[in-house]
């Protein structure tokens, strides 16, 4: 399977889908706010609902291409609803999110809501990157890894060691990047909101 740097194509499909959705939404927001009309207002909100479902489409239009050169070797590959969808679930929680975390009485609202999705892409990466040898192994997850397997094999005892997947990881990664993207922005401005001493 074709690898972005180390993202495999449907990673980097998805990855790509979350950062167009937030990007989306930001810009929307921003003349949602200067709308003049509840009619415009609505409009721009119909786009922001619109973009968001035809998130899957766009990674099926990036992922097709290499999906059927592997189908005419005779490879079939199906990804499954995370890969379509999870960018769309994992944008409207952040969202919800950073509404709930940053208050918009924060002078610095806008730099905060930056810090908090260039804190939710990195470690989103970071999580969906290969971080063994492309084709020869794969190791996905930050800091715990949640999937991994190797070409080379280690069977004992009837338990295989070179593949496997652990739930806990994939609970305990997301967990970080929740707390990642609420604490890094308030600490960044605790920093900075204090006081110069003269």
């Amino acid at each position: 399977m074709m690898h972005v740097w180390r993202l495999p194509l449907e990673n980097f499909a998805s990855l790509l889908a979350f950062c167009a959705i937030i990007t989306a939404w930001a810009l929307l927001a921003l003349y949602r706010r200067r709308a003049a009309s509840e009619l415009a207002r609505g409009v721009l909100l119909g786009v922001g609902v619109v973009a968001t479902m035809l998130s899957p489409l766009f990674v099926q239009a990036i992922v097709d291409p290499e999906l059927s050169k592997l189908a005419l070797r005779g490879a079939y590959i199906h990804y499954g609803p995370a890969i379509y969808a999870g960018p769309a679930i994992a944008a409207a929680l952040l969202f919800f999110l950073s509404r709930r975390t940053i208050r918009a009485a924060n002078p610095r609202m806008a730099l905060a809501r930056g810090v908090f999705w260039l804190t939710a892409v990195v470690l989103a990466t970071l999580n969906l990157a290969n971080w063994c040898n492309p084709g020869w192994c794969a190791r996905f997850g930050f800091p715990f890894p949640y999937s991994w397997w190797s070409d080379a094999i280690l069977i004992m005892n009837g338990v295989n060691f070179s593949e496997g997947t652990n739930p806990i990881a994939i609970i305990a990664d997301a967990a970080i990047l929740l707390l990642g993207v609420i604490l890094l922005p308030r600490a960044f401005f605790m920093r900075t909101a204090k006081p110069s001493r003269t």
